[in-house]
């Protein structure tokens, strides 16, 4: 037990790194977090032909997958609605759902 202990990572040594260049369309993800351990292991399992465990050992994995399979997102803008803007979404959801029935 003391010597699981003592391999225990950190939280900010739990980190994930995602590599790739303009070269290569390869991209490798190295990481030590469980998580994302467990989402890449059902990847691979469920897209083997793009998603591939790579290497591992106690604590870490490191994936190669597609770059185009890589996204960034920017996070969710909250609409600011006027009261009239507001009211028009409604009567038009409204009658959406009155067409549908």
């Amino acid at each position: 037990m003391d010597e699981q202990r003592k391999l225990s990572l950190t939280a900010a040594e739990r980190e994930t790194i995602v590599l790739f260049n303009d070269s290569s369309n390869e991209c490798i993800v190295y990481t030590c977090s469980r998580p994302v351990m467990t989402k890449l292991d059902k990847l691979c399992k469920s897209n083997p032909k793009t998603w591939r465990l790579k290497e591992k050992d106690k604590e870490s994995k490191t994936y190669l997958t597609e770059k185009n399979l890589i996204s960034f997102r920017a996070d969710k803008v909250k609409m600011e609605l006027t009261d009239e803007q507001r009211k028009k979404m409604s009567d038009r959801a409204k009658k959406t759902i009155a067409m549908q029935t």
